[in-house]
Protein backbone atom coordinates (compact mmCIF):
# COMPACT_ATOMS: atom_id res chain seq x y z
CA UNK A 1 0.00 0.00 0.00
CA UNK A 2 2.54 2.81 -1.31
CA UNK A 3 0.54 5.61 -0.42
CA UNK A 4 -0.77 4.48 2.77
CA UNK A 5 2.88 3.62 4.26
CA UNK A 6 4.16 7.20 3.04
CA UNK A 7 1.26 8.68 4.69
CA UNK A 8 1.93 6.75 7.85
CA UNK A 9 5.63 7.91 7.66
CA UNK A 10 4.91 11.63 7.93
CA UNK A 11 2.20 11.24 10.23
CA UNK A 12 4.66 9.01 12.71
CA UNK A 13 7.21 11.99 12.29
CA UNK A 14 9.98 9.89 9.37
CA UNK A 15 11.66 12.46 7.49
CA UNK A 16 11.24 10.66 4.15
CA UNK A 17 11.03 11.53 0.43
CA UNK A 18 8.91 10.75 -2.38
CA UNK A 19 8.74 11.36 -6.23
CA UNK A 20 6.64 14.49 -5.60
CA UNK A 21 10.16 15.55 -4.00
CA UNK A 22 12.71 17.45 -5.93
CA UNK A 23 15.75 15.60 -3.69
CA UNK A 24 14.02 12.27 -4.71
CA UNK A 25 15.96 10.90 -7.71
CA UNK A 26 19.48 12.16 -6.87
CA UNK A 27 18.88 10.46 -3.76
CA UNK A 28 18.50 6.86 -5.40
CA UNK A 29 21.91 7.80 -7.24
CA UNK A 30 24.71 5.27 -6.69
CA UNK A 31 28.18 4.19 -7.85
CA UNK A 32 26.15 2.40 -10.09
CA UNK A 33 23.71 5.29 -11.11
CA UNK A 34 20.29 5.02 -10.83
CA UNK A 35 18.38 1.84 -9.77
CA UNK A 36 16.21 0.17 -11.61
CA UNK A 37 13.67 -0.46 -9.33
CA UNK A 38 11.74 2.64 -8.78
CA UNK A 39 10.33 2.96 -4.66
CA UNK A 40 8.21 4.28 -3.34
CA UNK A 41 9.52 6.38 -0.43
CA UNK A 42 12.95 7.16 0.57
CA UNK A 43 12.58 6.91 4.47
CA UNK A 44 15.65 9.41 6.15
CA UNK A 45 15.61 7.75 9.70
CA UNK A 46 18.05 10.07 11.78
CA UNK A 47 17.86 7.80 14.95
CA UNK A 48 17.49 3.69 15.32
CA UNK A 49 14.41 4.38 17.13
CA UNK A 50 12.63 6.12 13.93
CA UNK A 51 14.25 2.89 12.13
CA UNK A 52 12.25 0.77 14.26
CA UNK A 53 9.17 3.07 13.58
CA UNK A 54 9.24 2.43 9.60
CA UNK A 55 10.03 -1.17 10.06
CA UNK A 56 7.06 -1.30 12.42
CA UNK A 57 4.73 0.65 9.82
CA UNK A 58 5.89 -1.43 6.51
CA UNK A 59 4.92 -4.58 8.10
CA UNK A 60 1.40 -2.77 9.42
CA UNK A 61 0.89 -1.70 5.96
CA UNK A 62 2.11 -4.56 4.33
CA UNK A 63 4.79 -2.87 2.45
CA UNK A 64 7.95 -3.61 1.35
CA UNK A 65 11.20 -2.62 2.44
CA UNK A 66 14.83 -3.01 1.57
CA UNK A 67 18.10 -1.12 3.09
CA UNK A 68 20.49 1.44 1.64
CA UNK A 69 23.94 1.79 3.19
CA UNK A 70 26.32 3.36 1.07
CA UNK A 71 24.48 1.93 -1.82
CA UNK A 72 27.72 -0.23 -3.49
CA UNK A 73 25.81 -3.06 -4.24
CA UNK A 74 26.26 -3.57 -7.82
CA UNK A 75 23.11 -5.30 -8.26
CA UNK A 76 20.91 -2.01 -7.03
CA UNK A 77 19.57 -4.54 -4.59
CA UNK A 78 19.23 -1.13 -2.43
CA UNK A 79 16.36 -0.25 -3.98
CA UNK A 80 12.88 -2.14 -5.06
CA UNK A 81 9.74 -1.18 -7.55
CA UNK A 82 7.57 0.13 -4.94
CA UNK A 83 9.34 -0.62 -1.83
CA UNK A 84 10.60 1.67 0.76
CA UNK A 85 13.88 2.60 0.98
CA UNK A 86 15.34 2.75 4.57
CA UNK A 87 18.50 5.13 4.20
CA UNK A 88 20.39 4.89 6.86
CA UNK A 89 23.52 6.91 6.04
CA UNK A 90 22.58 9.75 8.84
CA UNK A 91 23.54 6.47 11.26
CA UNK A 92 26.68 7.54 10.48
CA UNK A 93 28.14 8.05 14.58
CA UNK A 94 30.99 6.75 15.36
CA UNK A 95 32.02 6.01 19.35
CA UNK A 96 35.00 4.78 20.60
CA UNK A 97 35.38 2.77 24.20
CA UNK A 98 37.05 4.15 27.21
CA UNK A 99 39.87 1.50 26.83
CA UNK A 100 39.94 2.41 22.94
CA UNK A 101 39.63 -1.66 22.04
CA UNK A 102 36.27 -0.95 20.66
CA UNK A 103 34.25 1.29 18.57
CA UNK A 104 30.85 1.60 17.81
CA UNK A 105 29.82 2.11 14.14
CA UNK A 106 26.20 3.70 12.99
CA UNK A 107 24.66 1.95 10.09
CA UNK A 108 25.31 3.69 7.47
CA UNK A 109 28.89 5.57 8.53
CA UNK A 110 30.74 4.94 5.31
CA UNK A 111 34.67 3.29 5.39
CA UNK A 112 36.31 6.50 4.91
CA UNK A 113 34.48 8.11 8.26
CA UNK A 114 35.17 5.59 10.07
CA UNK A 115 39.21 5.68 9.02
CA UNK A 116 39.05 9.57 9.18
CA UNK A 117 37.37 9.59 12.72
CA UNK A 118 39.42 6.57 14.62
CA UNK A 119 42.73 8.40 13.24
CA UNK A 120 41.83 10.94 15.85
CA UNK A 121 42.18 8.40 18.33
CA UNK A 122 45.61 6.97 17.36
CA UNK A 123 43.10 3.70 16.17
CA UNK A 124 42.32 2.16 12.82
CA UNK A 125 39.93 -1.23 11.70
CA UNK A 126 40.74 -3.07 8.48
CA UNK A 127 38.41 -1.70 5.64
CA UNK A 128 37.95 -2.68 2.10
CA UNK A 129 39.69 -0.27 -0.57
CA UNK A 130 36.71 2.07 -1.67
CA UNK A 131 35.86 4.77 1.13
CA UNK A 132 32.74 5.43 0.02
CA UNK A 133 31.25 1.74 0.99
CA UNK A 134 29.31 1.46 3.82
CA UNK A 135 31.63 -0.20 6.38
CA UNK A 136 28.45 -1.77 8.30
CA UNK A 137 27.32 -3.26 5.37
CA UNK A 138 30.71 -4.39 4.50
CA UNK A 139 30.99 -6.28 7.30
CA UNK A 140 27.78 -7.81 7.49
CA UNK A 141 28.42 -9.29 4.73
CA UNK A 142 31.77 -10.88 4.80
CA UNK A 143 34.22 -7.82 4.34
CA UNK A 144 37.67 -8.83 2.38
CA UNK A 145 40.29 -6.00 2.10
CA UNK A 146 43.91 -4.83 2.04
CA UNK A 147 43.78 -5.91 5.98
CA UNK A 148 41.94 -8.85 6.35
CA UNK A 149 45.63 -11.43 6.26
CA UNK A 150 46.30 -9.36 9.38
CA UNK A 151 43.16 -8.66 11.36
CA UNK A 152 40.42 -10.95 9.73
CA UNK A 153 37.75 -10.65 7.80
CA UNK A 154 35.26 -7.57 8.84
CA UNK A 155 32.78 -10.18 9.91
CA UNK A 156 35.53 -11.19 12.00
CA UNK A 157 35.52 -7.83 13.98
CA UNK A 158 31.94 -7.51 14.86
CA UNK A 159 31.97 -8.43 18.61
CA UNK A 160 27.82 -6.75 19.24
CA UNK A 161 25.50 -5.37 16.91
CA UNK A 162 22.00 -3.56 17.65
CA UNK A 163 19.20 -4.14 14.99
CA UNK A 164 15.41 -3.49 14.26
CA UNK A 165 13.90 -7.52 14.45
CA UNK A 166 10.79 -8.40 12.27
CA UNK A 167 8.58 -7.71 14.83
CA UNK A 168 9.98 -4.09 14.82
CA UNK A 169 12.09 -3.56 18.00
CA UNK A 170 14.71 -2.58 18.78
CA UNK A 171 17.15 -5.29 20.23
CA UNK A 172 20.77 -6.00 20.97
CA UNK A 173 21.66 -9.04 19.04
CA UNK A 174 22.54 -12.18 21.40
CA UNK A 175 25.01 -14.44 20.07
CA UNK A 176 22.68 -16.48 18.06
CA UNK A 177 21.57 -13.49 16.02
CA UNK A 178 25.59 -12.44 15.89
CA UNK A 179 26.53 -15.54 14.50
CA UNK A 180 24.26 -15.24 11.52
CA UNK A 181 24.68 -11.60 11.37
CA UNK A 182 29.10 -12.36 10.49
CA UNK A 183 28.92 -12.71 7.06
CA UNK A 184 24.66 -13.14 6.74
CA UNK A 185 24.46 -9.90 5.29
CA UNK A 186 21.03 -7.73 6.09
CA UNK A 187 18.65 -11.03 6.02
CA UNK A 188 17.68 -11.09 9.82
CA UNK A 189 17.15 -7.23 10.48
CA UNK A 190 17.80 -3.56 9.82
CA UNK A 191 21.50 -3.19 11.78
CA UNK A 192 21.64 0.00 12.91
CA UNK A 193 24.56 0.03 14.87
CA UNK A 194 27.73 -2.48 15.27
CA UNK A 195 30.29 -2.61 17.66
CA UNK A 196 33.44 -3.66 16.19
CA UNK A 197 37.21 -4.02 17.41
CA UNK A 198 39.63 -1.44 16.78
CA UNK A 199 43.67 -1.70 16.25
CA UNK A 200 46.51 0.38 17.14
CA UNK A 201 47.05 2.85 13.90
CA UNK A 202 50.11 2.04 12.33
CA UNK A 203 51.36 2.97 8.67
CA UNK A 204 51.14 1.19 6.23
CA UNK A 205 54.10 0.74 2.73
CA UNK A 206 51.58 1.09 0.08
CA UNK A 207 51.04 2.22 -3.31
CA UNK A 208 50.29 0.99 -6.86
CA UNK A 209 52.41 -0.63 -9.49
CA UNK A 210 51.85 0.30 -12.89
CA UNK A 211 52.51 -2.20 -16.03
CA UNK A 212 53.04 -1.60 -19.44
CA UNK A 213 49.74 -1.78 -20.97
CA UNK A 214 50.59 -0.70 -24.62
CA UNK A 215 49.28 -4.25 -25.70
CA UNK A 216 46.66 -4.61 -22.74
CA UNK A 217 45.76 -8.19 -23.09
CA UNK A 218 49.44 -9.02 -23.21
CA UNK A 219 49.78 -6.78 -19.78
CA UNK A 220 46.75 -9.24 -18.43
CA UNK A 221 47.84 -12.24 -19.31
CA UNK A 222 51.67 -11.50 -18.51
CA UNK A 223 50.82 -10.50 -15.15
CA UNK A 224 48.69 -13.30 -13.91
CA UNK A 225 50.46 -16.23 -15.24
CA UNK A 226 53.49 -14.80 -13.17
CA UNK A 227 51.18 -13.70 -10.47
CA UNK A 228 50.10 -17.31 -9.97
CA UNK A 229 53.21 -18.55 -10.12
CA UNK A 230 54.33 -16.86 -7.56
CA UNK A 231 51.60 -17.78 -5.27
CA UNK A 232 51.84 -21.36 -5.95
CA UNK A 233 56.15 -21.14 -5.28
CA UNK A 234 55.43 -19.45 -2.23
CA UNK A 235 52.26 -20.50 -0.69
CA UNK A 236 52.11 -21.08 3.01
CA UNK A 237 54.91 -18.19 3.04
CA UNK A 238 53.09 -15.57 1.90
CA UNK A 239 53.72 -12.49 4.89
CA UNK A 240 50.43 -11.93 6.71
CA UNK A 241 51.04 -7.81 6.84
CA UNK A 242 50.98 -7.84 2.79
CA UNK A 243 48.18 -7.66 0.63
CA UNK A 244 48.22 -7.25 -3.75
CA UNK A 245 45.20 -6.26 -5.62
CA UNK A 246 45.55 -6.60 -9.42
CA UNK A 247 43.12 -4.57 -11.34
CA UNK A 248 42.92 -3.24 -14.73
CA UNK A 249 42.32 0.66 -14.05
CA UNK A 250 41.18 2.92 -17.19
CA UNK A 251 43.70 6.13 -16.47
CA UNK A 252 42.92 9.35 -18.33
CA UNK A 253 45.10 9.50 -21.22
CA UNK A 254 46.35 6.13 -20.92
CA UNK A 255 43.16 3.95 -21.23
CA UNK A 256 42.80 0.67 -19.85
CA UNK A 257 46.01 -0.06 -17.48
CA UNK A 258 46.86 -2.85 -15.91
CA UNK A 259 47.75 -2.22 -12.14
CA UNK A 260 48.36 -3.95 -8.79
CA UNK A 261 47.86 -2.48 -5.22
CA UNK A 262 50.53 -3.03 -2.89
CA UNK A 263 49.65 -2.87 0.72
CA UNK A 264 52.22 -3.56 3.61
CA UNK A 265 50.37 -3.45 6.83
CA UNK A 266 53.11 -1.66 8.99
CA UNK A 267 56.47 -0.45 8.81
CA UNK A 268 58.95 -1.08 5.88
CA UNK A 269 61.23 -3.92 6.35
CA UNK A 270 63.68 -5.73 4.69
CA UNK A 271 60.92 -8.06 3.71
CA UNK A 272 58.53 -5.53 2.64
CA UNK A 273 61.60 -4.85 -0.27
CA UNK A 274 62.13 -8.16 -1.41
CA UNK A 275 58.29 -8.70 -1.82
CA UNK A 276 57.66 -5.66 -3.54
CA UNK A 277 60.61 -6.01 -5.63
CA UNK A 278 59.05 -9.65 -6.07
CA UNK A 279 55.47 -8.51 -7.07
CA UNK A 280 56.76 -5.33 -9.89
CA UNK A 281 58.55 -7.73 -11.57
CA UNK A 282 55.69 -9.75 -12.35
CA UNK A 283 55.24 -7.42 -15.81
CA UNK A 284 57.37 -5.25 -17.70
CA UNK A 285 56.72 -1.63 -15.82
CA UNK A 286 55.21 0.73 -17.95
CA UNK A 287 57.44 3.40 -19.14
CA UNK A 288 58.07 6.56 -17.39
CA UNK A 289 56.41 5.62 -14.24
CA UNK A 290 58.06 5.77 -11.00
CA UNK A 291 60.03 2.57 -9.56
CA UNK A 292 58.41 0.57 -7.01
CA UNK A 293 60.59 1.91 -3.86
CA UNK A 294 59.17 5.53 -5.08
CA UNK A 295 55.95 4.49 -5.94
CA UNK A 296 55.14 2.84 -2.51
CA UNK A 297 55.18 4.97 0.18
CA UNK A 298 54.46 5.24 3.86
CA UNK A 299 51.26 6.40 4.99
CA UNK A 300 48.16 6.02 7.11
CA UNK A 301 45.41 3.59 5.99
CA UNK A 302 42.93 6.65 5.18
CA UNK A 303 45.74 8.41 3.18
CA UNK A 304 46.19 4.64 1.16
CA UNK A 305 42.66 4.56 0.74
CA UNK A 306 42.25 8.54 -0.48
CA UNK A 307 45.01 7.90 -3.06
CA UNK A 308 43.18 4.74 -4.28
CA UNK A 309 40.25 6.46 -4.56
CA UNK A 310 41.21 9.25 -6.32
CA UNK A 311 41.67 6.71 -9.31
CA UNK A 312 38.32 4.92 -9.13
CA UNK A 313 35.56 6.31 -11.43
CA UNK A 314 32.49 8.03 -9.47
CA UNK A 315 30.37 5.54 -11.45
CA UNK A 316 30.76 1.96 -12.61
CA UNK A 317 28.95 -0.14 -15.15
CA UNK A 318 27.28 -3.70 -15.02
CA UNK A 319 26.71 -6.57 -11.91
CA UNK A 320 29.20 -8.95 -11.50
CA UNK A 321 29.94 -12.35 -11.80
CA UNK A 322 28.00 -13.94 -9.06
CA UNK A 323 28.23 -17.13 -6.89
CA UNK A 324 25.36 -19.23 -5.74
CA UNK A 325 24.33 -19.15 -2.23
CA UNK A 326 25.52 -22.43 -2.05
CA UNK A 327 29.02 -21.63 -3.25
CA UNK A 328 28.98 -18.92 -1.08
CA UNK A 329 27.99 -20.28 2.45
CA UNK A 330 28.87 -23.84 1.28
CA UNK A 331 27.82 -26.33 4.59
CA UNK A 332 27.02 -22.74 6.96
CA UNK A 333 23.79 -21.83 4.66
CA UNK A 334 21.71 -24.45 6.30
CA UNK A 335 22.55 -22.84 9.84
CA UNK A 336 22.13 -19.44 8.45
CA UNK A 337 18.80 -20.44 6.89
CA UNK A 338 17.54 -21.62 10.53
CA UNK A 339 19.25 -18.71 12.23
CA UNK A 340 16.79 -16.72 9.34
CA UNK A 341 13.78 -19.17 10.43
CA UNK A 342 13.80 -18.43 14.13
CA UNK A 343 14.17 -14.76 13.82
CA UNK A 344 12.09 -13.80 10.03
CA UNK A 345 9.76 -16.78 10.25
CA UNK A 346 7.16 -14.85 7.51
CA UNK A 347 10.32 -13.06 5.44
CA UNK A 348 9.28 -9.76 6.66
CA UNK A 349 12.84 -8.74 5.27
CA UNK A 350 12.91 -10.67 2.28
CA UNK A 351 14.71 -8.27 -0.28
CA UNK A 352 17.76 -8.37 1.51
CA UNK A 353 21.27 -9.67 0.62
CA UNK A 354 21.50 -12.47 0.65
CA UNK A 355 18.15 -13.02 -0.30
CA UNK A 356 17.18 -16.13 1.66
CA UNK A 357 13.55 -15.64 0.78
CA UNK A 358 11.84 -17.32 -2.01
Amino acid sequence: MPDGVATALSQAGIPLLTSQDAEFTQTLNSCTGIPNGKPTVVALPTTSEQVAVIVTLCIETNSDMVVRGGGHDTFGRFSAHNAVIIDLRKLNAVVVSEDKSTVRVGGGVTASRVLDELEKHGLQVPVGSCGSVGFTSWCLVGGLGPYSESYGLGADQIVGAKMVDARGRLVDADERLLKGLRGGGGCLGVVVELTVKAYPLQNVRAGLLMFDSSNIENAVTTFFTNYDVMLTTHHGNIPSQLSTTPCVISMPGLGSTMMCCFVWNGSATEETVVWLERVASLAPLAPGVPGPQDAVKDMTPLGYMTMFNSLLPTQVAGPPEFLNLQDIYGDKLRELKEIKKEHDPDGVFKLTVPALVD
